[in-house]
């Protein structure tokens, strides 16, 4: 049984969505896949066992290129971006984390199941 098919059929108990851009929160192990990460103050959730989260967007090195996944940076090149990974921290806080990348762009959404 996956994890995710526990919900299947539950009533949703809370949605919260919202938009985070900027510098890093914080530095975890280089290498790591929190080697970046940004921390987003929620609403508090029951259990954060019954959230899913999902995140459309993009961290990077330049800031004029996060957000997106192929867009030129300012000199004209495509510089690596990366897809964050995001877990709920505690019952507040919702944690975006990337291998690379200061910069961070996109929406989240989280998802609490009864």
């Amino acid at each position: 049984m996956s994890a995710l098919s526990q919900f299947a059929g539950g009533a949703v108990r809370n949605i919260q969505t919202g938009y985070v851009t900027g510098g890093a929160s914080g530095a975890g192990i280089p290498g790591d896949e929190d080697a970046y990460y940004w921390d987003v103050t929620i609403d508090s959730v029951t259990n954060i066992d019954k959230c899913v989260i999902q995140f459309d967007g993009s961290a990077s090195n330049d800031s004029v290129s996060v957000g997106t996944y192929f867009s030129p940076g300012s000199q004209g090149l495509f510089p690596p971006v990366y897809i964050p990974t995001a877990i709920v921290l505690n019952t507040t806080t919702l944690r975006l984390m990337a291998l690379d990348g200061e910069y961070i762009a996109g929406r989240w959404t989280l998802i609490e199941y009864k």
